[in-house]
C-alpha cells in the first residue's frame, strides 16, 4: 500500500522512489560487513570484525524494513484522527 503522497507522483518518480528505497536498505546491510572485513584485512582478527558488521548491518537492515512498513500505517492514522474530523462532530 503506497502513502498518499506516492499516489500524487508520475511513474517515473515512484520508480526512483522505491529505488532509493532499495538501494538504501541493501547498502545499510552491505556497507557495515564491509568495513568489519577491511578492519579485520588490517589489524589481522578476520573474522571477528566481519561478523560483528554483518550482524549490524543486519540489525540496520530491518530497521529500515521496519520504518518502511510502519510510516504508511502512521499516516493513515493521522488521517484518521485529524482535527477536521473532530471539527465535524
Amino acid at each position: 500500500m503506497a502513502p498518499s503522497a506516492d499516489r500524487d507522483r508520475n511513474s517515473l518518480a515512484q520508480s526512483y522512489l522505491w529505488a532509493s528505497r532499495a538501494s538504501t536498505i541493501a547498502m545499510s546491510a552491505v556497507v557495515p560487513a564491509g568495513l568489519g572485513w577491511f578492519v579485520d584485512k588490517q589489524v589481522g582478527t578476520f573474522p571477528w570484525l566481519l561478523i560483528a558488521g554483518a550482524g549490524l548491518g543486519f540489525a540496520l537492515m530491518l530497521r529500515d524494513l521496519i520504518r518502511l512498513t510502519a510510516v504508511p500505517a502512521k499516516r493513515k492514522n493521522d488521517e484518521q484522527n485529524s482535527p477536521n474530523d473532530v471539527a465535524k462532530n
